[in-house]
């Protein structure tokens, strides 16, 4: 999926499949609720009636999704503003754009953190050689960090430049909401989100590798919302 640079329609001609059987499965289940979350750069141009090109570019994924008969009652929308999107070497085409996810629940009142969160902060790093494993909170993209994520990054990057023959494999995953190939899609952009991120922080991208496995390795179970909190997750290992 595609957009024009300030452009909020989308080039579906890649995802159609998907789409199509995302929308069979919304609308065999009227009881779930599809966050689209899109994305935009601060120096495009928004001439959309949406709050800002994000939403817009979101909302363009609900328009298309509504004309198969999904009712408008079963989206969210939310844009975001981010610096690092992937455009065309031109800079004329953003890749991406948009982001798909299932919420389970709103996020606990006050300043009690959510249940990502508590999964974040309950993760402790034993051993680069060892995955660990990062989590999101809901419509974000760059995972929760932590004390323990921190030692794992500072110790992966010093022994990364240390032994330039050795990896560190990045691998998203998701829970069993929605259709196989869309959870697929969604765990390798997450992991290759947090493989962004892990450039930025100074490690070469070409010691990173990204996989993703989609539905098929839980650690959990998907019937409760705990579960599926705990499925949705990017782990991260050095490799030997």
């Amino acid at each position: 999926m595609a957009f024009a640079k300030s452009g909020a329609d989308a080039n579906f001609n890649s995802v159609l499949p998907l789409l199509d059987s995302l929308a069979l499965y919304l609308k065999s289940n009227p009881g779930k609720q599809l966050q689209l979350t899109g994305f935009y750069d601060g120096r495009e141009h928004n001439t959309t009636s949406e709050p800002n090109l994000g939403a817009a570019r979101a909302s363009s994924i609900r328009a298309y999704l509504t004309g198969l008969g999904v009712p408008e009652n079963q989206f969210q929308i939310v844009g975001i503003e981010k610096s690092n999107l992937s455009f065309t070497p031109a800079g004329d085409s953003l890749y991406g754009g948009v982001q798909f996810a299932f919420p389970d629940a709103v996020l606990v009142k006050g300043n009690k953190p959510t249940g990502e969160d508590s999964l974040a902060n309950g993760a402790t790093f034993t051993s680069i050689f060892e995955p660990m494993d990062l989590y999101f909170n809901t419509g974000k993209t760059d995972y929760i960090q932590t004390a323990e994520t921190t030692e794992f990054l500072e110790r992966t990057k010093a022994y990364l430049k240390e032994h330039p023959d050795q990896k560190l494999l990045v691998t998203g995953h998701t829970d069993n909401s929605g259709p196989d190939a869309l959870n697929l899609m969604l765990s390798k952009k997450r992991a290759a989100a947090v493989k962004t991120q892990f450039i930025q922080a100074g490690i070469a991208s070409s010691q990173i590798e990204v996989a993703g496995k989609g539905e098929s390795r839980p650690v959990a179970s998907n019937n409760t919302a705990d579960g599926r909190r705990a499925n949705r997750r990017t782990s991260v290992v050095v490799t030997k």
